[in-house]
């Protein structure tokens, strides 16, 4: 007998104002190839198998301006849900947390609304490998030498490359794991910067699957210049 389909849940935290890259509106709504960034990856994590119910946690300020982006673009999906979020991520992600929609989701996926890239087949596997493993991160090896430096930029030692990695979204998690590493009262005084690091913190193992160099992330102009390469190369080789 064929195995019933988890539910799966996806958190896109966009309530970020977008400050080091520098435009007047937030980066998740700028145009990628002609369409607001947030609606490239929405579209995406709607083709996820078992999809039960996706949580973006937008400004206060921008909740009305979300939904006509998204009823512009055609996705009028029922299992799309907007949330007032904070400006700090992790905050974003708690409050999408506890939307209701989520209550019966057996994992959990968090992506950044600026991660357009992101194929379905990675959304697929890190799903998966989340359902097997508790808690999962797309992760590339590292290829520049890292160094650590002190306040004064003064080099301190140089980083063992082979044990670093470069860490993407979307991340994994069986959802009783995300919600009780959310339940802890100790996450949101520590300087984290990903719902991995949290999942950490609590005690979890956290395990890495292979991410794709297409799922960049835009933080700045370049990226979003490069972003254009990547989406005008995926067209092409369709």
């Amino acid at each position: 007998m064929e195995q019933e389909q988890k539910l799966r849940g996806v958190i896109i935290p966009a309530a970020g104002r977008g400050v080091r890259f520098g435009s007047a509106m937030p980066k998740q709504f700028l145009l990628l190839a002609g369409t607001p960034i947030i609606v490239h990856s929405v579209r995406t994590a709607l083709g996820l198998a078992g999809l039960h119910s996706l949580v973006i946690a937008v400004h206060s300020a921008d909740v009305s301006f979300a939904a006509n982006l998204l009823k512009q673009a055609g996705i009028n999906d029922p299992r799309v849900h907007l949330v007032a979020g904070s400006t700090e991520r992790q905050k974003s992600v708690g409050v999408a947390l506890q939307h209701e929609s989520l209550a019966d989701v057996h994992t959990i996926l968090v992506h950044d609304a600026v991660r357009p890239l992101a194929s379905l087949l990675l959304w697929d596997r890190v799903a998966t490998a989340s359902e097997a493993y508790g808690a999962v991160v797309p992760a590339l090896p590292i290829a520049d030498t890292v160094k650590t430096v002190n306040e004064h930029g003064t080099i301190t030692g140089t980083a063992l490359r082979a044990s670093l990695v470069r860490v993407q979204t979307p991340q994994g998690f069986k959802a009783d794991v995300l919600r009780a590493a959310y339940a802890s009262p100790d996450w949101s005084k520590a300087n984290v910067t990903d719902c991995s690091a949290i999942v950490e913190q609590n005690g979890n193992i956290v395990a890495s699957i292979a991410g794709e160099e297409s799922n960049i992330k835009v933080t700045t102009p370049n990226d979003l210049e490069m972003a254009e390469i990547f989406f005008a190369r995926s067209l092409s080789s369709l």
